[in-house]
């Protein structure tokens, strides 16, 4: 069985309550994790890139600069 959900934060609750399996990043994982068991997955998996994209009207926008910026500092830190 597979299931398609339009968001991730409700793949834990339908986890709970089903005999589904999730598979997502580790920090999202330990995150999401209160009352579900984790395990490695079964095979190697490869990594994923988390981007940001906007639209090339915002691309001079001092404000959406800030925006981009403060996001992009943050994310180096995790």
């Amino acid at each position: 069985m597979a299931i398609e959900i339009p968001h991730f934060l409700v793949a834990p609750h339908i986890v709970r309550t089903s005999d589904v399996v999730l598979t997502v990043g580790e920090r999202m994982a330990k995150l999401l994790s209160a009352g579900l068991l984790l395990l490695p997955p079964p095979l190697a998996l490869p990594d994923f890139a988390v981007a940001l994209f906007w639209h090339e009207r915002n691309d001079a926008d001092p404000a959406q600069q800030w925006f981009r910026q403060t996001i992009a500092e943050a994310a180096r830190d995790i």
